[in-house]
């Protein structure tokens, strides 16, 4: 659970701060420092290849967003686990937009990428080559995930999220339903004519209740579909499961930018990640194995508290769902941050900000380790043992308690970060 800067000092007793230096003596032995020339160093790969090799869900985790180097330390774990056979990336983006970037690694056509509502595209406008400085990084990461492509070709993306920009689903119903569409993919180009019909209505009502209404009619019109003796080139299933996903983002839309604030609206996405997931592994072969990338606070292996009854996240998350779907099957490495430069969340108004290590933190002590070059560690007894006494940070700000014997693996700990909207290279 996260806690304001001033109250962190209430958890730092004299006793946590032994326990702290116990855990920090641990960590010294037993990790590996990364040089980040551009390949894992080989002890870390080594320990990939004996603890993750047998996995089907690796977590790359992340405790903000918005820091450059997030993209490096991604890239570096994601070419040693595509040698290992994980290819199938899940990102904590929406649905339609992971498509637009599969789409983009399949074709190399960076319209696709500059039509993903992430990067700023709105329905109705031409494809948005953002000059976004965030933009800009994330597409350097997309070129790179495609150089990877060709080298490992059943390397696929996609979002296992609601799109915080639901228009740009419209871009595949107007190619479905299209009169080329209609011809080429459905049977029942009756019902299929009342589909696009319903979705077409749904563009310009300004009752959300009635828009809601036209879309929920829509999918009962597919739902009925799904039951005929279909065999034309087009997955009823997917486009079900499409057009939930895009009833469910404006759903969530409508709660974050018109509703007054609540963390229920937040419970209730993740559970939406829930339905996503379970749909998307249903739906896959079931020897694929699977990197999951997003917040540390989604990709956790347990919701449980520690002894002293704190849980870093208040509501259920994507993460344990999966490791309790799926036992044993899992496993998480968690990137922490010491200090530097970020922007969005934790700084005023989202914008930019510095941060530093906070005394009595594990990044305090980390930073004290390693000032230079990242740091590469598995959990271990003394870290499971003194748990109650860790407080790590989320996007360098906001301290947080919870069960650190249990929620991850291993950690690779980036002393100094930039933030992902400067300008510099």
């Amino acid at each position: 659970m996260r806690y304001p800067l001033y109250l962190v000092l209430m958890f730092i007793s004299v006793t946590a701060f032994a326990d702290l230096e116990q855990v920090s003596r641990s960590i010294a032995h037993n990790s590996k420092v990364d040089i980040w020339d551009g390949a894992l160093d080989q002890p870390i790969v080594e320990i990939l290849q004996t603890d993750v090799a047998n996995k089907k869900f690796i977590f790359l985790g992340e405790p903000d967003h918005y820091f450059k180097e997030k993209f490096g330390y991604q890239l570096l774990f994601i070419e040693e686990l595509l040698k290992l056979g994980h290819t199938h990336i899940l990102a904590e983006i929406g649905v339609a937009d992971g498509r637009k970037v599969q789409a983009y690694l399949e074709t190399g056509n960076e319209d696709r990428l500059n039509e993903a509502g992430v990067h700023g595209y709105r329905y109705g406008t031409p494809p948005h080559n953002s000059d976004r400085n965030f933009t800009i990084e994330v597409k350097r990461f997309y070129r790179q995930l495609r150089q990877l492509k060709e080298k490992y070709p059943n390397l696929t993306y996609g979002g296992y999220d609601l799109d915080m920009y639901p228009g740009t689903a419209y871009l595949k119903f107007d190619q479905l339903f299209s009169d080329e569409g209609l011809s080429r993919y459905f049977v029942n180009r009756t019902k299929a004519t009342e589909i696009r019909d319903l979705i077409e209505a749904s563009k310009s009502i300004q009752s959300l209740l009635v828009r809601f209404q036209k879309i929920d009619q829509a999918l009962s019109i597919i739902n009925e579909l799904t039951q005929e003796d279909i065999s034309n080139d087009l997955d009823l299933l997917d486009l079900k499961f499409y057009t939930k996903v895009f009833r469910d983002s404006l759903e969530f839309r409508h709660k974050v930018t018109d509703l007054e604030f609540s963390w229920d609206h937040y419970v209730w996405r993740e559970t939406k990640m829930f339905e996503i997931t379970g749909s998307i592994l249903s739906r896959e072969n079931s020897e694929a194995k699977y990197i999951l990338l997003g917040h540390n606070g989604h990709l956790m292996k347990t919701d449980e508290p520690n002894s002293e009854g704190f849980r870093y996240t208040s509501w259920d998350t994507i993460g344990a769902w999966i490791t309790n779907q799926f036992p044993d099957s899992v496993y998480a490495i968690w990137s922490l941050i010491g200090k530097g430069e970020h922007s969005g969340h934790g700084c005023p108004n989202d914008g930019r900000c510095r941060f530093n290590a906070i005394p009595g933190t594990l990044e305090a002590e980390l930073i004290n380790l390693s000032p230079e070059h990242p740091l590469f560690f598995t959990n271990n007894e003394t870290i499971k043992r003194h748990e109650n006494s860790i407080i790590t940070v989320i996007n360098g700000e906001f301290p947080a308690k919870g069960s650190y014997g249990k929620m991850a693996d291993a950690f690779y700990f980036i002393p100094e970060v930039t933030d992902v909207n400067s300008s510099e290279d």
